[in-house]
């Protein structure tokens, strides 16, 4: 699980609000220049700042399904799966970067508490799209996790 969550806590809650006022009221390249402020660290955007407007560009330039964004954001909103995350019984590995600001790292380890056994990774100087951010890392982590299971 990458950058994830069992649920919303009141800041990730007013987080996803604002994103779907965004996604409901802005034009795109609005919507996805804040969206970038959530997803990419401040690291990563002072360093790769081409990139960063390039993602904003890119996505800002396909098809608007807004219905289908603000129910995804909906869906969001409402997913809790605290739960049943102790049903889990593989392996399991939670890895995100240390400055997520979509989804910070306690909600990675409220995940890594309640699994299991479950693995936890956190990549420092990432955001949410620890993936792209520290290519070599995540993927380092992943392969690890999967050659150890």
């Amino acid at each position: 699980m990458a950058s994830s969550f069992a649920h919303l806590d009141a800041f990730a809650r007013r987080e996803f609000l604002l994103r779907r006022k965004l996604m409901a009221e802005s034009d795109l390249h609005t919507v996805y220049s804040c969206y970038a402020l959530f997803l990419f660290s401040p690291q990563y955007t002072r360093d790769h700042p081409e990139t960063v407007a390039g993602w904003i560009d890119y996505v800002a330039a396909q098809p608007a399904e807004r219905e289908i964004a603000l129910k995804r954001i909906d869906m969001i909103l409402a997913h809790d799966v605290r739960a049943r995350l102790g049903e889990i019984r593989q392996p399991a590995l939670a890895v995100c970067g240390d400055g997520d600001f979509c989804t910070p790292p306690a909600h990675s380890r409220e995940i890594a508490v309640a699994i299991a056994g479950c693995e936890m990774v956190t990549i420092e100087g990432s955001g949410h799209f620890v993936h792209l951010e520290r290519e070599e890392q995540f993927f380092g982590a992943m392969e690890a996790f999967l050659k150890r299971h």
